[in-house]
């Protein structure tokens, strides 16, 4: 018999193909990647100090990466690379979430992951370039 938590999580006690490494429960998919982006984000706007009125310029969320990409050049492209970060996000979010085997669902999010990680460190060095009000 498993637990409430185990069964809301997808794990299973009893041996099936599931358990056995070739599945992984949507519910879980969902959990994991969603709290990746709340660590990202909460990581982002609380070591920057955003103030509530700021924390809309989370929306700009992409630019960050598009800083460490470019090395600070992306400026005048700042809707493109805004859009194509947004859209990458997207894309990466419906196949990851999509994937039912769990060697492809883990290292697509390990390229979430890297790619979050990447991201809060571009946005804080274009927040912490931007002059304070």
């Amino acid at each position: 018999m498993s637990s409430e938590s185990e069964q809301f999580l997808g794990i299973h006690d009893t041996p099936s193909k599931r358990s056995e490494g070739t599945g992984i429960s949507l519910r879980l998919r969902i959990i994991l990647y969603i709290s990746a982006w709340v660590v990202a984000l909460s990581v982002t706007a609380f070591a920057n100090a955003l103030r509530l009125a700021e924390t809309a310029m989370l929306l700009l969320f992409p630019l960050g990466l598009a800083e460490l990409v470019t090395n600070g050049g992306w400026g005048r492209d700042s809707y493109f690379y805004l859009i194509l970060g947004w859209l990458f996000y997207a894309f990466h979010a419906l196949v990851t979430l999509m994937c039912r085997r769990r060697t492809w669902f883990y290292a697509l999010y390990a390229v979430l992951i890297g790619t979050l990680i990447f991201n809060t460190a571009g946005c804080h060095l274009v927040l912490h370039s931007l002059p304070r009000l």
